[in-house]
């Protein structure tokens, strides 16, 4: 084990297909200057300093702690973010990543973004119940991307080749009034209606 680690991870946009994807439908997804950022050292006591969220924070820990058989390790993390909470840029998911990452370097175990994304699409799933996939795709591989949720088991995705886009301005409107997990339930039970 390493004696302190240090990792981030970006947050994303949604270019198109916002909510489909989650319903099988492809989406252009782009990772974003804004990063999410954790630090790992060893502990006496487990302790996460965060204004993020912990309770996440805490599961996504113990979640890959025990994924390598190493539950029983002490850690102090740090966890500081510029990606704002609850406003669809994908900050669950840079801490799903970042989290899975950083605890990869810190036990010396082998560097496999595959593998990464994996554990973060687990810790997305306790966030948000059925996520696409997506936000944990674009936060591990960066850059531009098509994704698509096949099936459960079956996600694809391929990188997307730009030169250049033209430097653009994200708004932030505030808080939505309903979370992701929200929306999404209110898109699948509108498409039961009109099925």
């Amino acid at each position: 084990m390493r004696e302190q680690v240090e990792v981030s991870a970006p947050g994303k946009i949604i270019l198109s297909g916002e909510h489909a994807v989650v319903y099988g439908k492809p989406a252009i997804l782009a990772a974003i200057n804004r990063r999410l950022f954790v630090s790992f050292r060893q502990s006496s006591k487990n302790e996460i300093i965060t204004s993020e969220s912990p309770k996440l924070a805490e599961f996504a820990r113990d979640f890959v702690l025990k994924t390598f058989g190493k539950a029983k390790e002490k850690l102090k993390i740090e966890i500081s973010s510029e990606i704002p909470i609850g406003c669809g840029m994908g900050s669950s998911a840079a801490l799903a990543v970042a989290t899975t990452a950083g605890l990869v370097k810190y036990l010396n175990k082998p560097f496999n973004k595959e593998k990464i994304n994996e554990i973060a699409y687990e810790i997305e799933k306790k966030q948000h119940g059925n996520p696409s996939g997506g936000d944990n795709t674009i936060s591990t591989y960066g850059g531009f991307l098509w994704y698509r949720k096949e099936t459960e088991f079956l996600k694809l995705f391929e990188k997307l080749k730009f030169v250049r886009l033209p430097e653009f301005v994200l708004i932030n409107t505030g808080r939505p009034m309903e979370t992701t997990g929200e929306m999404v339930l209110g898109v699948r039970n509108y498409m039961n209606k009109i099925r």
